[in-house]
């Protein structure tokens, strides 16, 4: 099955680097459990539209792939040198290269088993590394 958005301890990660959370296009939302009458964060993501909010003292944003790979930079400048973010054809990986060069950087280089996974990787060591 493939994943379709971050997970919530992912999403929870984002929310602690700092990542604003209109940016998410999905949430888990809390919901009443129909057999206890409790109150639970939902398993299942759903899209964010017009008639749903995220209501951060309980529901948890999450983030699509597409919303992910928009929150990477394409070039980061550094050292007076540009580097262009690039996407591995036939596999999960994202790095950097050096432009007009293809040298690669000392930048993230990173392979997952989901391209969700690999972009929430990125967005980390980015933040980390304070390039994002």
């Amino acid at each position: 099955m493939n994943k379709i958005c971050t997970t919530i301890e992912q999403s929870k990660k984002l929310v602690e680097l700092g990542i604003d959370v209109s940016t998410a296009d999905m949430l888990y939302a809390y919901t009443v459990d129909i057999q206890t009458g409790e109150w639970e964060l939902g398993k299942t993501p759903v899209i964010i539209d017009g008639s749903i909010k995220i209501d951060p003292a309980h529901d948890v944003p999450a983030w699509s792939l597409t919303k992910l790979i928009n929150l990477i930079p394409k070039i980061i400048g550094d050292y007076n040198r540009v580097f262009r973010m690039d996407v591995g054809e036939l596999d999960t990986s994202m790095w950097y290269d050096e432009l007009g060069s293809g040298v690669d950087s000392d930048l993230p280089d990173i392979t997952m088993n989901s391209m969700v996974d690999t972009a929430f990787e990125m967005i980390c060591k980015l933040k980390e590394n304070k390039k994002l």
